[in-house]
């Protein structure tokens, strides 16, 4: 997308100050949108840790643990520990789908805007790429800790599900007023494409890789045969969903 984004936002057709004065807008529109998305995580995480000393503070004076005071707090504190990561990890989830979601909107409206050999070839892309895209984002929410017949993963997986029937349907309604050789298109076009990149590129690297790979001790700690395969596997993807750009 971020190409798209470089090729849309320096096309001759618009002003100079988008091709000749500052032809890198698309890459300062998907960091803002990263830096944008980081921030969002951050106050929440922030917002988060005060709500849970708020708790801790609560529960140790209402005398909620019965042992003696040194092995009360440390299984409180390990109580605590515990429910500051479900907490977080739901957090990180929702955040992950939002732009996840958003990004779904935008292409599923390039899709249904797009005609000819473009729509054939777009559409097999699109397809392998969402798939992969569920089964990320499947697994993170299947990670979570629900309340049994809860119906937020149900709801989460509809959500996602969804979005893309939803941009399609917008891209349907705006079909025949759609002139993708506009200005305005064109500008409105590049704009979520690198807004919808710097999202994703922040998803995979920070939600996705580095809560895997960094975060997470569970890959370093495995035997090292576990640890190439796990590293095999983000290449192979990664290589693969290159290959698919080829084609969108």
């Amino acid at each position: 997308m971020l190409p798209q984004a470089f090729i849309s936002l320096t096309n001759p057709c618009l002003p100079k100050i988008w091709s000749n004065t500052y032809p890198a807008f698309a890459g300062a529109y998907a960091m803002g949108s990263a830096l944008f998305i980081f921030l969002i995580e951050y106050f929440a995480m922030k917002l988060n840790d005060e709500y849970e000393e708020e708790q801790a503070k609560i529960e140790q004076n209402n005398g909620s643990l019965e042992a003696g005071q040194n092995h009360s707090e440390q299984r409180h504190s390990h109580g605590h520990i515990v429910l500051l990561s479900t907490r977080t990890q739901g957090l990180c989830v929702i955040i992950l789908e939002a732009g996840i979601c958003f990004h779904s909107i935008i292409i599923g409206m390039a899709l249904s805007v797009s005609t000819g050999s473009k729509f054939v070839s777009l559409l097999c892309a699109l397809i392998f790429h969402q798939i992969f895209e569920g089964l990320g984002l499947g697994a993170r929410i299947a990670e979570l800790s629900f309340a049994k017949r809860s119906w937020r993963p149900w709801l989460m997986s509809l959500t996602y599900s969804s979005t893309a029937p939803i941009g399609i349907a917008i891209g349907l309604g705006i079909r025949y007023s759609y002139n993708p050789e506009s200005e305005k298109a064109l500008i409105i076009q590049g704009t979520l494409d690198s807004i919808s990149a710097g999202i994703l590129l922040y998803a995979a690297m920070v939600e996705l890789l580095a809560a895997d790979f960094i975060i997470d001790k569970k890959i370093r700690k495995s035997s090292k045969k576990n640890q190439l395969f796990c590293l095999m596997l983000v290449f192979l993807g990664a290589g693969s969903m290159a290959l698919i750009g080829r084609f969108a």
